[in-house]
């Protein structure tokens, strides 16, 4: 089944960008042919007519995410689940592609951010942890 891997964040906010961070990471790890990775920093709307000559079968985001929870835990969410919820700050934009894509699944991998504040760079723990994640959302993404 192919699958789109697209990262969303502002790489002026600090872990804001930890999906694009985290896309780059995955990228230089597979040749997979029916994995596409797309580093959308915060413009994901702009790469929907090339997701869908992919024609995909599960659409996954990473994104910077609020939740209850400790900096750098990740959760998986339907994006069904979470239409209504403010769970990113990128939220329009993924919401748009439920419309696009409306017999796709379609999957919102959010980590549990420190510090979006303007500012380049991750904050201590992210960063630390940075290894940690990608193998953990390479996990993930391989499971179904």
């Amino acid at each position: 089944m192919k699958k789109v891997i697209i990262g969303i964040g502002n790489p002026l906010k600090k872990d804001d960008n930890i999906g694009n961070i985290i896309v780059e990471k995955l990228k230089k790890r597979t040749k997979d042919q029916d994995l596409m990775f797309v580093r959308a920093e915060t413009n994901p709307e702009n790469y929907i007519s090339k997701i869908k000559e992919f024609e995909p079968g599960v659409i996954y985001f990473i994104d910077a995410a609020e939740f209850d929870g400790e900096a750098g835990e990740i959760r998986v969410f339907q994006i069904d689940d979470v239409l209504n919820e403010s769970l990113s700050t990128h939220g329009i934009s993924v919401k748009i592609f439920r419309n696009f894509f409306p017999e796709t699944e379609i999957r919102i991998i959010g980590i549990k951010v420190e510090d979006t504040n303007y500012g380049e760079g991750l904050s201590r723990e992210l960063e630390k942890n940075k290894n940690n994640l990608t193998e953990n959302i390479s996990k993930i993404l391989s499971q179904v």
